[in-house]
């Protein structure tokens, strides 16, 4: 297994197949080179989620709604 990486580091279709089957999807009719790299990567084990995979997906929803919660902060009601 290599180093973990962060989610912005991996590919578009890489991110794809893993929220896909974190949400409870398969990897069905999915590029079957893409599988085999999160595999590699130790974010899969089979078709489904390693723990390292799962933890993945739930720190990027989690960095994701911590921006949208800032960008809301931000850009708060307008004052006339």
């Amino acid at each position: 297994m290599s180093e973990p990486l962060a989610w912005n580091h991996l590919s578009r279709a890489h991110q794809k197949v893993l929220a896909r089957v974190w949400a409870g999807g398969t990897i069905r009719n999915q590029d079957p080179s893409i599988v085999v790299g999160l595999q590699l990567m130790g974010y899969m084990q089979g078709d489904k989620l390693s723990t390292a995979g799962d933890q993945l997906c739930s720190e990027a929803l989690i960095t994701t709604m911590k921006r949208v919660a800032e960008a809301a902060s931000t850009s708060g009601p307008k004052s006339n």
